[in-house]
């Protein structure tokens, strides 16, 4: 129980973080492969989140493909940071929560969506973060889909086979 009241003030505080750098909307710069493991971890001890993030693996796409990075948390989310094709800059996020009916790893993946969010886009408004964070608390139907969309990023929320969260840079399409 005490783990639970600890997510809920964790996410409390995210809502209500203060406004810090300014992100791009053409990318998630600063955040990079190079970056992506110690600025994640950094988010993450600010929500409360302990679970180790491991890197699994790079594919580089070259020219001509989009290149993607693996990395696993914990036991119950798949995370995945992309660049668009043929570039080096981190333009998308993708964290699919694998928890089921285990809720407190269901309660560690809203963790780990909101140090994304943390990590991508320090600046954002308080009150947009608290409408993200309200959309993942409602929950989703299975097959449907929920966007906001700020001037820096796009969050896409939806439901299949786990739930899957999506942070873009607001200026890159979708892969």
């Amino acid at each position: 129980m005490r783990s639970i009241a600890i997510i809920i003030l964790s996410l409390f505080s995210l809502v209500v973080w203060p406004a810090l750098a300014a992100a791009e909307s053409d990318s998630l710069l600063p955040i990079s492969f190079s970056s992506f493991l110690p600025e994640f971890k950094k988010a993450a001890t600010k929500v409360a989140l302990r679970e180790p993030l491991t890197a699994v693996n790079c594919m580089d796409g070259g020219k001509d493909k989009r290149t993607v990075c693996s990395y696993k948390l914990g036991d119950f989310m798949q995370v995945m940071a992309e660049t668009k094709k043929g570039e080096k800059d981190v333009v998308g996020l993708t964290m699919i929560c694998t928890a089921g009916e285990n809720y407190a790893n269901s309660a560690k993946c809203l963790l780990a969506y909101a140090a994304a969010m943390l990590m991508t886009a320090p600046e954002m408004d308080p009150s947009t973060r608290g409408k993200i964070v309200k959309v993942l608390l409602a929950g989703l139907d299975v097959g449907n889909r929920t966007t906001v969309t700020t001037e820096e990023r796009r969050y896409i929320l939806q439901k299949s086979i786990g739930l899957w969260f999506h942070i873009y840079a607001a200026d890159v399409e979708e892969s």
